[in-house]
């Protein structure tokens, strides 16, 4: 019983993280499985994702973090 319950605490913790990116002007919240790569640039980092080309105001340490917060169990 013990392990359903932290699996399903997991799954619910994982499914709410989302990265805020920019593209022309607008902001969208991409799940971490959309993602392809990321590439520093001069202010944040540039996403390469399933549904095109974002930037994002964190640099890769930060993406690492946020992302690494997902997979934990």
């Amino acid at each position: 019983m013990y392990k359903f319950i932290e699996y399903v605490e997991t799954m619910n913790k994982s499914q709410n993280i989302k990265i805020p990116v920019w593209k022309n002007n607008r902001i969208y919240l991409l799940n971490p499985s959309d993602i392809n790569y990321f590439e520093a640039v001069e202010k944040g980092s540039k996403v390469m994702a399933s549904k095109g080309e974002f930037e994002t105001n964190y640099c890769l340490s930060e993406l690492e973090d946020k992302l690494r917060e997902r997979l934990e169990i």
